[in-house]
């Protein structure tokens, strides 16, 4: 807790909720006046950022773990798996900024394509086979 706000650091990243600043859009649009209440509201965000970023990191140590076991990350369990996480993590930034939620969906799926394409070779191989 920095200057009253809660801040979720992510290497050179800071997240802020600041909801208790009495100047904060939030706060006017939702007319809260009890600063306690401001406080709660900050707690309750700050919360949700940190379950969504337990969310992503579980399910990607998940798709790592099938990954090891498996002779090829080209299955359709580790597909489901990214666009899990690339959904997350691209409404996650889009809560922040726009172009940079833009540019995170736009990475997620140029990695959900890559794997897609490596799902059919993988079909493909393992028919001739």
């Amino acid at each position: 807790m920095a200057n009253g706000r809660f801040e979720v650091r992510i290497g050179r990243f800071i997240f802020l909720s600041n909801v208790s600043d009495e100047n904060s859009p939030v706060r006017k649009w939702l007319n809260i006046t009890d600063p306690n209440v401001a406080a709660g509201l900050d707690a309750f965000i700050a919360a949700a950022i940190a379950a969504i970023m337990l969310a992503v990191v579980i399910i990607l140590r998940k798709t790592f773990l099938e990954i090891e076991k498996s002779d090829t990350p080209f299955r359709e369990e580790v597909l489901k798996k990214v666009r899990t996480v690339g959904i997350l993590i691209t409404v996650f930034t889009l809560c922040y900024s726009v172009g940079a939620g833009a540019l995170a969906g736009l990475t997620a799926w140029c990695v959900y394509c890559i794997f897609d394409y490596g799902v059919e070779l993988q079909k493909n191989e393992d028919e001739t086979l």
